[in-house]
């Protein structure tokens, strides 16, 4: 009984939730394309991805020579996958006015669906 217990709750300890894709900015082509580091298997044309850019502090740590560096991923735009390369690379064309991050990360939006469709 006890193993069963034990085989229980290590089973169910390791569930997740999924994530939503995650990549970087490769390379801005001009203001209406870049390319990013998400393919065919994460991404397809017409899919809305969101611009990150990571915003860290620099806090002293009590008791230690060494600081402490947190950071957290604040997003800075839109844009919609206009082609998709192959498995690793797309092309995305930003909303009108976002200024990507050079070496941002780009993450795949949650589509939002409503009940009928």
């Amino acid at each position: 009984f006890l193993l069963a217990g034990s085989t229980l709750f290590v089973l169910g300890s390791c569930t997740h939730r999924a994530t939503n894709p995650q990549g970087m900015v490769a390379m801005k082509i001009s203001e209406s394309e870049t390319h990013i580091t998400l393919g065919s298997g994460e991404v397809s044309e017409g899919d809305k991805v969101i611009f990150l850019r990571n915003i860290c502090r620099d806090r002293p740590r009590a008791g230690s020579e060494y600081n402490h560096i947190r950071c957290r991923k604040v997003p800075v735009g839109q844009g919609t996958v206009t082609k998709v390369f192959n498995e690793d690379y797309a092309a995305v064309r930003p909303d009108e006015g976002i200024t990507v991050p050079e070496n941002g990360i780009v993450q795949k939006a949650i589509r939002k669906t409503t009940l009928g469709e």
